[in-house]
């Protein structure tokens, strides 16, 4: 039994650990802007270019502001306040800061761009996405540490219907 999102987010995870300054951004056509407060803008401001590693590109608007011009393709332009917010949460985690900055924020949109939970994938993309999982360093956990692949043999199935 494969868990889809799980498998996406560990895909997903591993392909921006790859990708430095390799991933195709995506121009919005109108940008976005985001307010920080000062605090928050200091670590933005830290992480920059771990972010334009990712496919982000920005212009600085004010000391506490961003516009987005460019977001990595498969990005979301809807989600980009929740992926900074969340990529902010991140980096003040004390827990978190064994880990670099690049994994963090590859982490987080893994985390944000991964298929929905119950989405319906049809076959060929089922397909796909045990390929990409396949071809994955580590393909049995996603990047949270929780398991992606869950193996069943037909006793025990058999064995839990008998109680």
């Amino acid at each position: 039994i494969i868990h889809q999102q799980r498998a996406h987010q560990r895909i997903l995870f591993e392909y921006f650990l790859q990708i430095e300054n390799k991933v195709v951004s995506q121009r919005l056509a109108i940008p976005f802007k985001i307010s920080f407060s000062k605090s928050d803008f200091n670590i933005i401001s830290q992480i920059k270019q771990e972010l334009n590693q990712m496919g982000f590109q920005w212009d600085i608007l004010k000391e506490d502001s961003i516009e987005i011009n460019a977001t990595p393709s498969n990005c979301k332009e809807g989600r980009l306040k929740e992926i900074f917010d969340l990529i902010l949460e991140q980096e003040k985690n004390e827990n978190e800061l064994i880990l670099e900055s690049s994994e963090r924020i590859a982490k987080i949109m893994a985390k944000k761009m991964a298929v929905a939970k119950g989405k319906r994938l049809n076959n060929e993309e089922m397909q796909q996405l045990l390929n990409n999982l396949f071809s994955c360093k580590n393909p049995n956990i996603c990047p949270f540490g929780k398991p992606v692949i869950m193996n069943l043999d037909t006793n025990y199935i058999i064995k839990q219907f008998k109680k």
